[in-house]
This record gives C-alpha cells, structure tokens and sequence, in this order.
C-alpha cells in the first residue's frame, strides 16, 4: 500500500512534464529575429520560332492602286452625210413576159368581160320638217332605222308626229298624227325623235315650253 502510495504521485509529474515538452515541440517557431523573405516574380515569354512559311505570311500586301477618275463622256450625234439621204436610183430593166406557147395564146381577162352584181337597194330615211310651226331650233337628230320588215317588202312610207318641247329641249308627249302605213313605221320615228334635243325658248331669261310642234320622218329606198 504504501508503494502505491509512492508511485502515483510520481507518474502525475512525470506525465505532466511529458505534456509540457511535447507542448513545447509541437508550437510553433518564432521566425521575428530572421530576415523577411523576398518575394519571387515570374514572367513567362514563350516564343516560337518563325518559321520561312511565317516569314512569307509576314509580307505586307502591296498598297491598291487609287481608282482612276471616270472620264466624262460626250455624246456625238451621228453625222449623216448628204448622199446617204437622197434616195437611191436603181435601174431597173424592163422585164416582159412572153405567155405565148406554141399553138396556145393566153390571154389576161379584160375587166369588161367580168359581170359587175349591182348594188342592193339602200334604205334612207330623211327627217322632213313641217314649216310654219317650228320656233325652235334643233341641236341634235337621230336618224330612225328602216324596219327590217319593211325594208325586205320594199315599203316606202312617212309618219307625221306632233309633240311638246319643254324647258330642257326634250321632245314630250309625242304622237302619231299621220302615217301611210299603220304598225309599220311608227315604233323606229317614235324612238328618233325621242332622242331630239332643241334649244329651249327663252322668253326674259326663262325656259319656255313650246307645245304644237310637228316632225315627219320619210322612209325611202334608193334606187
């Protein structure tokens, strides 16, 4: 007992002086009383070596030629000289043609010797008007169309209309008075003069309409 006694005071020193030297090994050096360290550089230059291919690469392209200025050009207007103008003579030779053959004569057909068809009979038709009632003067006819049916019957005739003429110049109240053929020209004549136009009458600067006024329209065949 009393060994152990002893010992345990012992092994406390002992392993409390064996922590203070490892303590002491282990921490760090005071470095303060040597020389600062000097900071190192480095600059890397790498290079190639030209090679003749680089060096041919490496020459300058020549400089361009500056364009030249563009020359103004002036527009020359063809010279025609006199002789070109004047119009060329050619002679000619007379050339004749001979058609006759032995034993046969041709001969060119007269114009005498072809028949002639004579014309077809023409249709006319002629506005006739009756005098003694006409105070105003027209500014504008339509001739009528002869009516077909008539015109393959060879009918000739006339129709007679009577009819007002107002403020504008146009025809009104148009009527059939006279004709020589009844239903076959009335409906072309009534159509005509519907397309009329007058010079209105002016009585103190006012449009006047003129009633009692009379057309005749003649249906004739050339002959």
């Amino acid at each position: 007992m009393l060994r152990w006694l002893l010992a345990l005071p012992l092994a406390v020193i002992t392993v409390v002086s064996l922590f203070f030297l490892m303590a002491t090994m282990v921490g760090p050096t005071d470095l303060s009383h040597n020389a600062p360290s000097q900071s190192l550089a480095f600059n890397l230059v790498f290079s190639e070596p030209e090679t003749e291919t680089a060096r041919k690469d490496r020459t300058p392209p020549p400089k361009p030629e500056p364009p030249e200025e563009p020359v103004a050009m002036q527009a020359v207007a063809p010279q025609v000289s006199q002789s070109a103008a004047e119009p060329l003579a050619l002679d000619i030779p007379e050339i004749s043609l001979d058609l006759s053959v032995n034993g046969l004569n041709i001969s060119a057909p007269q114009m005498a010797d072809v028949p002639v068809a004579k014309p077809s009979p023409v249709a006319a038709v002629g506005p006739v008007e009756i005098a003694g009632n006409q105070s105003a003067v027209p500014i504008s006819r339509v001739e009528a169309v002869y009516p077909p049916k008539a015109l393959r019957r060879g009918i000739e005739g006339y129709v007679i209309m009577k009819f007002t003429i107002d403020a504008q110049g146009r025809p009104i109240d148009i009527e059939v008075i006279e004709t020589s053929h009844k239903r076959v020209f009335e409906r072309s004549a009534l159509r005509a003069l519907k397309k009329f136009r007058y010079q209105p009458k002016i009585v103190n600067g006012v449009a006047q309409a003129q009633p009692g006024q009379t057309f005749k329209y003649e249906f004739t065949l050339a002959k």
